[in-house]
């Protein structure tokens, strides 16, 4: 990481930490991987996909997630809350998230990122040792 980059990365850490608590490397890492994907310098070829921020109910995931795209200039977040996603109707869940990642995909050739938070996903994809059955 070039010294000018690594700048940026420290000065917008400073300004999130005054909203949210995280350790210093951690959200250095993060910032940075947003920052080089936003501005096309990522490093390698294929950059990842996404981010899981995981952690028990009232940790601040939410927060965190809503400062980053704040501070970090890109448009605000597409929320996806997980039970609201789900349909009792053959096909509308699906035709719901079809039209959430089109619409991310348009955000992301206009401003090379888009954030697509995803809450309370467990209600969309519980864990498999745990439910029999279909949804």
């Amino acid at each position: 990481m070039p010294n000018e980059f690594r700048e940026i990365v420290k000065e917008k850490v400073k300004e999130i930490q005054q909203e949210v608590y995280i350790k210093d490397e951690i959200l250095e890492k993060i910032v940075g991987l947003f920052l080089s994907l936003r501005d096309g310098r990522f490093p390698s070829k294929k950059p990842p996909r996404g981010l899981l921020f995981y952690g028990p109910p009232g940790t601040g995931k939410t927060l965190l997630m809503k400062t980053l795209a704040k501070k970090l200039g890109t448009s605000e977040p597409i929320m996806i809350k997980g039970p609201e996603i789900i349909s009792q109707y053959y096909g509308k869940s699906e035709a719901k998230l079809r039209q959430i990642f089109t619409l991310a995909k348009e955000r992301a050739e206009e401003e090379n990122l888009a954030i697509i938070f995803i809450d309370e996903l467990d209600s969309l994809a519980p864990r498999r040792d745990i439910t029999k059955g279909e949804l």
